[in-house]
Protein backbone atom coordinates (compact mmCIF):
# COMPACT_ATOMS: atom_id res chain seq x y z
CA UNK A 1 0.00 0.00 0.00
CA UNK A 2 2.49 2.64 0.84
CA UNK A 3 4.67 1.44 -2.14
CA UNK A 4 1.67 2.72 -3.93
CA UNK A 5 1.82 6.04 -2.72
CA UNK A 6 5.21 6.70 -3.07
CA UNK A 7 4.01 5.98 -6.90
CA UNK A 8 1.33 8.52 -6.99
CA UNK A 9 3.89 11.09 -5.31
CA UNK A 10 6.49 10.50 -8.21
CA UNK A 11 5.78 13.25 -10.19
CA UNK A 12 6.48 16.13 -6.58
CA UNK A 13 9.61 15.37 -7.90
CA UNK A 14 9.13 17.58 -11.02
CA UNK A 15 5.85 19.63 -9.69
CA UNK A 16 7.63 21.08 -6.80
CA UNK A 17 11.40 21.49 -8.60
CA UNK A 18 9.16 24.49 -10.74
CA UNK A 19 6.98 25.30 -8.34
CA UNK A 20 10.49 26.11 -6.43
CA UNK A 21 12.21 27.47 -9.34
CA UNK A 22 8.84 30.37 -10.20
CA UNK A 23 7.87 30.80 -6.62
CA UNK A 24 10.69 30.91 -4.34
CA UNK A 25 13.42 31.85 -6.90
CA UNK A 26 11.46 34.17 -8.54
CA UNK A 27 8.09 35.20 -7.54
CA UNK A 28 9.63 36.56 -3.99
CA UNK A 29 12.90 37.66 -5.38
CA UNK A 30 10.73 39.41 -8.07
CA UNK A 31 8.41 41.28 -5.00
CA UNK A 32 5.57 39.28 -5.69
CA UNK A 33 5.10 37.92 -1.98
CA UNK A 34 1.31 39.01 -1.81
CA UNK A 35 0.40 37.02 -4.72
CA UNK A 36 2.73 33.95 -3.64
CA UNK A 37 0.71 33.89 -0.03
CA UNK A 38 -2.56 33.76 -1.57
CA UNK A 39 -1.34 30.75 -3.95
CA UNK A 40 0.06 29.45 -1.29
CA UNK A 41 -3.37 29.70 0.88
CA UNK A 42 -5.17 28.53 -1.64
CA UNK A 43 -3.62 25.36 -2.44
CA UNK A 44 -3.47 24.77 1.15
CA UNK A 45 -7.21 24.83 1.01
CA UNK A 46 -7.43 22.96 -2.03
CA UNK A 47 -5.41 20.15 -0.30
CA UNK A 48 -7.23 20.22 3.10
CA UNK A 49 -10.80 19.68 1.15
CA UNK A 50 -9.50 16.92 -0.86
CA UNK A 51 -7.96 15.23 1.60
CA UNK A 52 -11.40 15.84 3.78
CA UNK A 53 -12.82 14.34 0.29
CA UNK A 54 -10.61 11.55 -0.31
CA UNK A 55 -9.70 10.43 2.80
CA UNK A 56 -12.80 8.02 3.26
CA UNK A 57 -12.69 6.36 -0.26
CA UNK A 58 -9.36 6.24 -0.70
CA UNK A 59 -7.02 6.42 2.50
CA UNK A 60 -3.80 7.36 1.91
CA UNK A 61 -4.08 7.32 -1.30
CA UNK A 62 -6.47 10.37 -1.71
CA UNK A 63 -4.50 11.98 0.59
CA UNK A 64 -1.61 11.89 -1.79
CA UNK A 65 -3.47 12.62 -4.83
CA UNK A 66 -5.04 15.76 -3.25
CA UNK A 67 -1.45 16.69 -2.54
CA UNK A 68 -0.58 16.34 -6.62
CA UNK A 69 -3.26 18.24 -7.54
CA UNK A 70 -2.74 21.40 -4.62
CA UNK A 71 0.99 21.11 -5.98
CA UNK A 72 0.29 21.21 -9.37
CA UNK A 73 -2.35 24.24 -8.88
CA UNK A 74 0.63 25.75 -7.12
CA UNK A 75 2.82 24.90 -10.19
CA UNK A 76 0.46 27.15 -12.88
CA UNK A 77 -0.70 29.40 -10.70
CA UNK A 78 2.75 30.76 -10.31
CA UNK A 79 3.34 30.02 -13.63
CA UNK A 80 0.68 32.16 -14.43
CA UNK A 81 1.77 35.43 -12.45
CA UNK A 82 5.06 34.65 -13.76
CA UNK A 83 4.08 34.30 -17.30
CA UNK A 84 5.23 38.12 -18.60
CA UNK A 85 8.20 37.86 -16.26
CA UNK A 86 9.79 34.62 -18.01
CA UNK A 87 10.67 32.89 -21.34
CA UNK A 88 8.38 29.82 -20.63
CA UNK A 89 9.46 28.77 -24.51
CA UNK A 90 13.31 28.83 -22.94
CA UNK A 91 12.90 27.44 -19.80
CA UNK A 92 11.22 24.38 -21.09
CA UNK A 93 13.22 23.93 -23.96
CA UNK A 94 16.27 23.56 -21.24
CA UNK A 95 14.14 21.36 -19.17
CA UNK A 96 14.20 18.75 -21.46
CA UNK A 97 17.52 18.48 -22.35
CA UNK A 98 18.00 18.81 -18.64
CA UNK A 99 15.51 15.62 -18.57
CA UNK A 100 17.26 13.89 -21.47
CA UNK A 101 20.69 13.96 -20.04
CA UNK A 102 19.84 12.78 -16.76
CA UNK A 103 18.13 9.67 -18.79
CA UNK A 104 21.15 9.44 -20.33
CA UNK A 105 22.99 9.52 -17.69
CA UNK A 106 20.44 7.63 -15.71
CA UNK A 107 21.06 4.63 -18.50
CA UNK A 108 24.53 4.50 -18.16
CA UNK A 109 24.34 4.19 -15.03
CA UNK A 110 21.85 1.49 -15.06
CA UNK A 111 24.12 -0.44 -17.59
CA UNK A 112 27.50 0.24 -15.63
CA UNK A 113 25.37 -1.17 -12.18
CA UNK A 114 26.07 -4.90 -12.76
CA UNK A 115 29.81 -4.39 -13.03
CA UNK A 116 30.34 -2.99 -9.22
CA UNK A 117 29.40 -5.36 -5.85
CA UNK A 118 26.74 -3.99 -4.17
CA UNK A 119 29.10 -1.98 -1.64
CA UNK A 120 28.97 1.63 -0.09
CA UNK A 121 32.28 2.09 -2.39
CA UNK A 122 30.66 0.75 -5.71
CA UNK A 123 27.48 3.39 -5.10
CA UNK A 124 30.18 6.61 -4.50
CA UNK A 125 31.57 5.45 -7.79
CA UNK A 126 28.79 5.44 -9.95
CA UNK A 127 27.34 8.41 -8.15
CA UNK A 128 30.95 10.04 -9.39
CA UNK A 129 30.56 8.65 -12.87
CA UNK A 130 27.15 9.65 -13.01
CA UNK A 131 28.17 13.48 -11.84
CA UNK A 132 31.18 13.50 -14.72
CA UNK A 133 28.72 12.29 -17.53
CA UNK A 134 26.17 14.90 -16.64
CA UNK A 135 28.70 17.42 -16.86
CA UNK A 136 30.23 16.15 -19.62
CA UNK A 137 27.15 16.70 -21.51
CA UNK A 138 26.69 19.94 -20.01
CA UNK A 139 29.90 21.42 -21.04
CA UNK A 140 28.97 19.71 -24.64
CA UNK A 141 25.72 21.49 -24.77
CA UNK A 142 27.54 24.61 -23.69
CA UNK A 143 25.05 25.51 -20.85
CA UNK A 144 24.83 28.77 -19.61
CA UNK A 145 23.95 27.78 -16.28
CA UNK A 146 26.58 25.17 -15.85
CA UNK A 147 28.80 28.04 -16.56
CA UNK A 148 28.16 30.39 -14.13
CA UNK A 149 28.42 27.72 -11.73
CA UNK A 150 31.74 26.54 -12.46
CA UNK A 151 32.67 30.24 -12.56
CA UNK A 152 30.87 30.88 -8.95
CA UNK A 153 33.10 27.59 -8.19
CA UNK A 154 36.20 28.82 -9.48
CA UNK A 155 35.97 32.04 -8.08
CA UNK A 156 34.83 31.13 -4.23
CA UNK A 157 37.81 28.38 -4.76
CA UNK A 158 39.81 31.85 -5.28
CA UNK A 159 38.66 33.75 -2.32
CA UNK A 160 39.33 30.97 -0.08
CA UNK A 161 43.12 30.18 -0.82
CA UNK A 162 43.25 34.53 -1.01
CA UNK A 163 42.18 34.45 2.31
CA UNK A 164 45.09 32.01 3.14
Amino acid sequence: KSITVMYILIPLIIIMGLSSMTGTMVMIAMGKQKQYNIIVIIASTINLLLNLLLVRGFASHGVAIGTIVAETFVTISQMYFMREMIDFKAFFYRLIRYALNSLIMGLVIIILKPIFNPSWSSIIILVVIGIIIYSCLLILQKDEMFKMAAEYAKNSISRMHSKK
